[in-house]
């Protein structure tokens, strides 16, 4: 191949070839056997073993050669020590170098030089040994010369070997081409046949007419077709039509072709060609239906080389080829080997699932393959793989002990044990999901495409997405991989875009769908695993927004509005009056299950444990609005006898109405921000105008000592160093001048109570380590604000009482500090309001890159601060106040306002110069560039977050909505009469175990959990549409990803080498084109020319 057109065709099926060679080779033990001799063919499945990335996964290449015909072959002629082959060239005729990149050679050797017979006959009989044995072999043609017509007649007529051949490369591989498609298009055709097929003489004819007609269009010249021999073997008179239509005629089964010319070759379709072609030989025609053996060698095979449409075009074409062949070990290995697209082919025939993990200790094999180990002390392989693998990824989310059969637990002695026994049916996981628990493992393992198949496959898609949220999450931050991150984004989109689905579909089965208690995941929500999952992009949807809406405005009519509402607040009595939704919740959510165990139970008595209760009317009408939706655990009172009946007044509905306004945790919200602004209000009057010294002052002032000592050292103009003394007046001199203001002590009752609010938040937290507890509480910004504040405000109040003249100084700068940090506390307040809320996530993100940018600008400050401040100053005692001055000197430089430039404007000395320079550069550096930076750095998180800023903020409103569910019901100061109750309901409750007051316990425990239980008839309906809509976007998906995959920017090898064919016909062409032009332009030259000559010679005559 010499030109550039048969370069190209070179390069390209070099490429093929090898992707296809190489995918097998992963997954199979590929020898290749050629010639040996350093010819095209050789050197091109050289190349291909030279270029196999995996080291691990060699390709054999061995070369049969007579040993006469290799050039230099006394070279090799040792034995016991290695020998350097450096043959490039044949030094003699009949003789060819070895290729260098074999991996083995075989030399036959029958003492005749420059013959290839004894290699051919000896190959040939190799290949027999191969079939006979049961060992898969297969012909490649490539081109081809007449001796490869002699060996594809031998292979296909006598061995019954298949050959295939590449259509496009030229040779025998065109002839044979060419004669096997006229052949079957010369055929007749089967019903024609049919009605023949008693007449021998007929079909003697009817093939001698075809054989005719092949022989006339292919036009085979027997001596010139004789002398491409490589082995330059004379002719012998061999016909070579008869050769090849014997093949073609009698067995074509063996006969295969793979189109080089075509436009979407690839290696996958050299190894799908490879395995039709084995399949066609080892399939007999003449039966109906392979063996089961056959079948399942070609399975495996399949398998191997990764067609999958194969296995179901050619090898299990009916449903009972299925059921007839064990395919369990090759769905074990298809788990372990991660192929999904296998594992969905078997599932999507009726593999046995269940049975193959009916045992549980099959899952835990699963991930013992994976190098994890577990306790033999756990109870159970199930138990074994939760506790030890999924819990800690998963956090507090799964409860292990809440799961499983508690039969090793304790007995239950107490209400609380009882309760938290009956949270769990041990029926409920007598048998397991298999496709969830196969699902988690993929999750956990990492296998991606798995875990979408069982993902598909299971129930419960929103949670299992979630599940895998956090365990990807857990995984990304533990191996610092970010794949994880990128497979938990798209887990979190399947579940978000089932949700907006769901929510189009039907909003109401969707907000319900949202807040239930899904049992197969430990009765956890969307909406609970959704915010530990930190999604907020789910939380921030239409769907979890209308239901955080609900539960916001209680038992409210939403559409009350905002003034109506704050009116009624305000005017407490008008709030009985307010409209409120009326339509009970047991309509919608009440189990009726007769199995069920009385979880949602409002009363305990321990000698009749099972007794029904029922549940009271009042509490019916105060489920509204999103009670329609929510239902809180134990939310009932105790009741036993049934009032459904009761008819109420319309004075116990008005008071029930006021309950039921004050419980709503809008009108919390409401309240406490009146008594917040009460609260600064009252601090602003008792720090202007009512906080008063205790004491007597013997100077009057503050500090007066000091301040005297520093207004006597700036007068001065010397810089020697002073004593500083301090004054400490005597006990005599502090006389007690009136008690703390009314108002001071009404404020340090207040802020007392709202650290008794943050000693209860923290108390409440659902975490046994007191540490933790700690840790979890104070990771927000605002409470680690509320700390310092109440801290602030106790170290004043305890300073001021100190009976010394500076307390009360240092108590009221203390104040004023407090005082700041509390007016700011106010904007956490005010994020509930939708226009403000974003804007404030806005300005935290631009605190934070605020932090980076202060540390410049003080390395700056300092920079041109100090020497600045020394030039002028020169040496003085140290002072706590020299910080002050030169941050004086150059900071307010940033705002325009120039102090240095009025010092040094007269100096014209060096020092003088040295800070001019100074100067100029501060400023430049300072006022520009720093400045553009900080404005730049803005511009950035602005644009970063605007889009995301609102999510954000809906993500914070579920924070706000929990928060305000479990504050009491009065705000500060009056909280302590709600912590008073409540300690005496927990005292009553856990150390007397009263069970009226442990029902209100586990109700207030519980408000915050949004939370509802359905019937079966309702689960089966949210499971159904779920499952439906998590099919079609799974599907969707893939489209969507197939089709990113087709892109133009997104071209593989095969569609670059398909351009560069183009580009090769186009420039064939325009050279054409330029010839032709280059023809005619010299035709036009000659005939000027000839003109020229004949009017000068007319010239001459005249």
């Amino acid at each position: 191949m010499g030109s550039a057109k048969e370069s190209f065709l070179r390069s390209k099926l070099l490429l093929i070839f090898r992707e296809g060679l190489l995918k097998i080779a992963k997954s199979t033990d590929l020898r290749i056997v050629t010639a040996g001799s350093n010819s095209r063919i050789a050197k091109f499945f050289g190349e291909i073993v030279q270029t196999n990335p995996d080291p691990t996964r060699p390709i054999r290449l061995m070369g049969f050669t007579s040993w006469g015909c290799v050039s230099g072959h006394d070279i090799l002629d040792v034995q016991g020590t290695d020998v350097v082959y450096t043959k490039l060239t044949s030094d003699a005729k009949g003789e060819a170098p070895l290729e260098p990149n074999h991996t083995h050679f075989v030399f036959p050797d029958d003492g005749s030089k420059h013959k290839h017979t004894c290699a051919i006959q000896y190959r040939a009989q190799f290949e027999r040994n191969l079939v006979d044995d049961g060992i898969p072999v297969l012909v490649v043609v490539i081109e081809g010369c007449s001796d490869a017509i002699r060996k594809v007649h031998r292979s296909v007529v006598q061995d019954g070997i298949p050959v295939l051949l590449v259509e496009g490369t030229g040779g025998c591989c065109d002839l044979f081409a060419k004669c096997y498609h006229l052949y079957n298009s010369y055929k007749l055709k089967p019903d024609i046949c049919d009605e023949v097929s008693s007449d021998e003489s007929i079909l003697a004819e009817e093939n001698e007419l075809i054989k005719n007609k092949l022989r006339h269009s292919l036009r085979i010249v027997d001596i010139d077709l004789a002398k491409t021999s490589c082995t330059n073997a004379p002719p012998d008179g061999t016909d070579f039509f008869e050769l090849i239509y014997e093949c073609v005629h009698k067995q074509n089964k063996y006969l295969n072709f793979i189109d080089f010319q075509g436009n979407h070759i690839s290696g996958d379709s050299v190894i799908l060609s490879i395995l039709q072609a084995l399949f066609k030989a080892n399939h007999d025609n003449k039966a109906s239906r392979m063996s089961e053996e056959q079948r399942r060698e070609q399975l495996y095979l399949a398998y191997e080389w990764k067609q999958i449409d194969f296995v179901k075009e050619c090898i299990m074409l009916y449903d009972q080829d299925w059921k007839t062949i064990d395919l369990k070990d090759l769905f074990d290995r298809a788990l372990l080997d991660d192929r999904a697209d296998f594992l969905q082919l078997l599932l999507d025939h009726d593999f046995p699932l269940n049975e193959v993990f009916e045992n549980n200790d099959k899952l835990l094999k699963l991930f013992e393959n994976e190098s994890f180990t577990f306790n033999d002390e756990i109870n159970g392989p199930l138990r074994a793989i939760y506790q030890r693998m999924i819990q800690p990824m998963l956090g507090h989310v799964f409860q292990v002990d809440a799961i499983f059969d508690p039969d090793d637990q304790p007995t239950c002695n107490t209400i609380r044990s009882f309760y938290s026994a009956q949270k769990s049916s041990p029926s409920m996981f007598s048998e397991i999901d298999v496709n969830k628990e196969l699902f988690l493992w993929a999750v956990v393992t990492g296998r991606k495409e798995l875990a979408l198949l069982f993902w598909t496959r299971g129930r419960n898609k929103i949670c299992a997405a979630f599940m895998a949220v956090l365990i990807y999450k857990s995984k990304a931050q533990l191996e610092k991989a970010c794949k994880y991150l990128k497979w938990a984004e798209e887990m979190e989109q399947l579940a978000v875009e089932i949700l907006e689905r769901f929510y189009l579909a039907n909003p109401h089965k969707c907000k319900q769908a949202i807040i239930r208690a899904v049992r197969d995941y430990d009765n956890v929500t969307w909406l609970q695993l959704a915010v530990m999952a930190e999604s907020k992009l789910f939380i921030g949807k239409a769907a979890v927004q209308d239901v955080l809406t609900d539960i916001w405005y209680g038992c409210i009519d939403r559409h009350v509005g905002y003034l109506r509402l704050i009116g009624s607040s305000i005017i407490f009595p008008f709030s009985g009056f307010l409209p409120f939704v009326k339509k009970p919740i047991e309509e919608d959510v009440e189990s009726d299950e007769s199995d069920n165990i009385q979880e949602q139970s409002d009363s305990f008595d321990p000698a009749t444990a099972l007794t029904k209760f029922y549940i009271p009317k009042s509490n019916q009408e105060l489920a509204l609005g999103c009670s329609s939706l929510v239902r809180y655990q134990f939310d009932s009172e105790v009741n036993p006898i049934s009032i459904k009946n009761r008819r109420k007044t319309g004075i116990s509905v008005y008071f029930e109405n006021l309950s039921t306004f004050l419980h709503a945790p809008c009108v919390k919200y409401l309240y406490n921000l009146y008594s917040y602004l009460i609260f600064l209000t009252l601090f602003s009057y008792v720090f202007l105008c009512d906080y008063h010294p205790l004491y007597r002052f013997q100077s009057g002032e503050c500090f007066a000592e000091d301040e005297n000592h520093t207004a006597n050292k700036s007068s001065s103009n010397t810089t020697t160093t002073t004593t500083l003394t301090k004054v400490t007046p005597k006990r005599d001199d502090l006389l007690i001048d009136r008690r703390p203001a009314v108002t001071e002590i009404i404020l340090i009752i207040w802020v007392f109570t709202l650290f008794l609010e943050e000693i209860r938040q923290m108390k409440t937290k659902k975490i046994d380590s007191t540490r933790r507890k700690l840790q979890m509480h104070f990771s927000t910004f605002w409470n680690r604000m509320d700390a310092l504040s109440i801290t602030l405000f106790f170290t004043a109040c305890i300073i001021r009482f100190l009976p010394f003249q500076q307390g009360f100084c240092i108590a009221r700068a203390i104040l004023a500090v407090d005082l700041s940090l509390w007016f700011i506390r106010t904007l956490d307040i005010f994020s509930a309001v939708k226009r403000l809320g974003p804007k404030l996530v806005m300005i935290g993100e631009m605190m934070y890159d605020m932090s980076f940018f202060m540390l410049i600008l003080a390395l700056v400050i300092l920079s041109f601060g100090v020497p600045t401040y020394s030039l002028l100053h020169g040496v003085e005692a140290f002072s706590w106040h020299i910080p002050r001055k030169i941050i004086n000197l150059a900071y307010w430089d940033i705002f325009g306002e120039v102090q240095a430039l009025d010092d040094i404007d007269k100096d014209y000395g060096l020092d003088g110069y040295v800070m001019f320079f100074l100067l100029v550069a501060y400023s430049t550096i300072a006022s520009i560039l720093l400045i553009n930076l900080l404005i730049a750095m803005f511009s950035n998180t602005f644009e970063v977050i605007h889009n995301d800023a609102d999510y954000i903020w809906k993500f914070q409103q579920y924070a706000l909505v929990c928060y305000q569910s479990r504050r009491p019901l009065f705000p500060p100061p009056l909280i302590f009469v709600s912590h008073i109750c409540r300690l005496i309901v927990y005292i009553f409750s856990h150390i007397f175990e009263t069970s009226w007051f442990y029902t209100r316990y586990m109700k207030q425990k519980t408000r915050a959990k949004f939370k509802i239980r359905v019937n079966a008839a309702l689960t089966k309906q949210i499971e159904a549409i779920e499952d439906a809509l998590g099919k079609e976007v799974y599907l969707f998906s893939l489209k969507t990803s197939r089709t990113q995959l087709n892109q133009p920017g997104v071209a593989s090898e095969e569609q670059k080498y398909q351009i560069q064919a183009i580009v090769f016909d186009r420039m064939k062409t325009f050279e054409n084109r330029i010839q032709s032009l280059q023809h005619q332009q010299e035709h036009i030259v000659n005939h000027l020319e000839y003109l020229m000559v004949r009017s000068t010679k007319s010239a001459g005559d005249q």
